[in-house]
């Protein structure tokens, strides 16, 4: 009789064990396995006609608070978010939230007309200050609606529901969708997704050098760094690869490993004296700070071998004009040359131009090699000529492939040449075989 009950206690307390597992211990909400079981339990014996509608939201600035101001002020911030969140979808069949930024909720809506309404509320509600020891901090979110039948299975919804709030926070507005549309990208695209990811975090990639000679010394000035994937046992160039990387939102990760090769095959090359190697503005503004921190940690070369170039490529996550002013400055500071590429191409380039010291800016290819033939362009080189001497900069003329072309841009005063005439990119074999750290948490497919 003892021992039964000692045994009945025992399974009780697994019992207790694995409900206490199924809950984040920050929130109070499910967790992952709490929400599958949750929504199999909950939804198993529905109609499938029963309106339902899934609810993701994503504390935007949560990995920010963490980075600045550490894990007691952002678990304070979490706790403090999801009362508001229970106490606006207290009518939720499961609330759960899944590290490191986003709740995910199941609710019965009627028609359009009211999750429009709860979608609008959880908008306008779940902004504004949260207050820490006498400090204030923005709360910033992201919502995405997604109607949903009961018979959806509840692992592909979590993925469905992270994707669509990655989204709503990388567009910056409210989100709505269809589970079935959803799911039926994912299913499309994960694989590639994996493949790529995986080729990036296994560092399955390199980079090519293509040299840019001075018109001065006509001597190699310096490298510019081209990344390449490497697929059975070939090397990709970025045009079978980049528009994928970008729609994936996986340029990020990508950056981060091609420069740590950099840094590394730098120091065991100390005869190159300098590359250029290509970062967006979201690098710039998210994770270059972090990454420069940890590689120079580990990699001992000199900040001026580098030079950054930066693209004004359009983005669609708003980034602040000003926070990429002040890490650019930031980088200067550290010794690193900076680099406006693609002179031209974008509307904003002579806005970038004047606010910012360049040591370089690269006139795009475009423009350069129909200088002989066109006026506008021959005297946009002519102009910008002109700029670099005001300004103090030098200039690079991409895509210069004859004498001809070489010698007018050498009259005009460009100071760098590159192209075809001067030598094409060359796979650097050594950058494959050195192993990118593990820093990566790669983000979901949020871009169609």
């Amino acid at each position: 009789m003892i021992a039964q009950k000692a045994l009945a206690s025992q399974y009780d307390s697994l019992s207790l064990c694995e409900d206490h597992l199924q809950f984040d211990q920050v929130t109070g909400f499910y967790n992952k396995l709490g929400f599958e079981r949750a929504f199999k339990k909950i939804f198993q014996n529905r109609s499938p006609e029963e309106p339902l509608v899934a609810v993701g939201i994503k504390a935007r600035n949560i990995s920010d608070i963490q980075l600045n101001y550490g894990y007691q002020v952002s678990e304070a911030y979490l706790k403090r978010l999801s009362g508001k969140v229970k106490i606006l979808l207290r009518f939720s069949k499961i609330l759960a939230f899944i590290p490191p930024d986003i709740f995910v909720s199941v609710i019965s809506c009627k028609n359009e007309e009211e999750i429009n309404g709860l979608a609008s509320r959880l908008c306008s509600s779940l902004q504004g200050p949260f207050l820490f020891k006498g400090s204030f901090f923005p709360i910033k979110v992201a919502v995405s609606v997604c109607t949903i039948s009961s018979n959806c299975h509840p692992t592909m919804l979590l993925n469905v529901m992270i994707r669509l709030s990655e989204k709503a926070a990388y567009q910056n507005r409210l989100i709505f969708a269809e589970y079935e549309k959803e799911k039926k990208y994912i299913e499309n695209n994960l694989p590639i997704y994996l493949s790529i990811s995986k080729k990036i975090a296994m560092g399955d990639l390199g980079f090519a050098l293509q040299p840019i000679y001075s018109t001065s010394s006509s001597k190699i000035a310096f490298y510019e760094v081209l990344a390449r994937l490497v697929a059975k046992k070939q090397v990709l160039s970025p045009d079978s690869f980049m528009e994928k990387v970008e729609q994936l939102k996986l340029k990020q990760d990508l950056e981060r490993a091609i420069l740590y090769k950099v840094f590394v095959y730098l120091q065991e090359n100390r005869d190159i004296e300098r590359v250029s190697v290509n970062i967006s503005l979201d690098y710039i503004a998210e994770r270059l700070e972090l990454d420069l921190y940890q590689y120079l940690r580990e990699v001992s070369i000199n900040p001026e071998r580098i030079c950054f170039e930066v693209t004004e490529q359009p983005s669609s996550s708003n980034i602040d004009r000003r926070l990429i002013r002040e890490n650019l400055f930031k980088l200067k500071k550290k010794g690193f040359k900076i680099a406006l590429d693609d002179f031209g191409l974008y509307h904003s380039n002579f806005g970038l131009l004047k606010e910012f010291p360049w040591d370089i800016v690269k006139i795009d290819g475009s423009f350069v090699r129909t200088i002989l033939e066109s006026k506008f362009d021959y005297s946009l080189v002519e102009f910008l000529v002109k700029i670099s001497k005001m300004k103090g900069f030098k200039i690079v003329a991409e895509y210069v492939e004859n004498e001809k072309l070489a010698n007018e841009l050498k009259k005009l005063g460009i100071h760098y040449l590159q192209g075809y005439l001067f030598g094409q990119p060359k796979f650097v074999e050594e950058s494959l075989s050195i192993l990118p750290p593990l820093l990566y948490s790669f983000c979901c497919l949020i871009k169609d």
